[in-house]
């Protein structure tokens, strides 16, 4: 079995979330630091928005637990 987290830039930050933007992709664990490392840049977790403010913060919004064997 593996899981699958649904990651997002976080509400809270309000940056990306409140800026309309719904953004996240699919993470399958077990993966490494740099994965998700790379993950991150790609939802936009370290960018700056156009004041010079950094999306910094994230959230896990979903989740899914999945039977390999299939």
């Amino acid at each position: 079995m593996s899981m699958a987290l649904f990651c997002c830039p976080k509400p809270d930050d309000d940056l990306k979330y409140n800026e309309g933007a719904l953004v996240g992709e699919w993470v399958k664990f077990p993966t490494t630091a740099e994965e998700l490392q790379k993950v991150f840049e790609r939802i936009g977790i370290g960018s700056k928005d156009d004041f010079g403010h950094p999306y910094e913060e994230w959230f896990i919004t979903d989740y899914r637990i999945m039977n390999d064997a299939t």
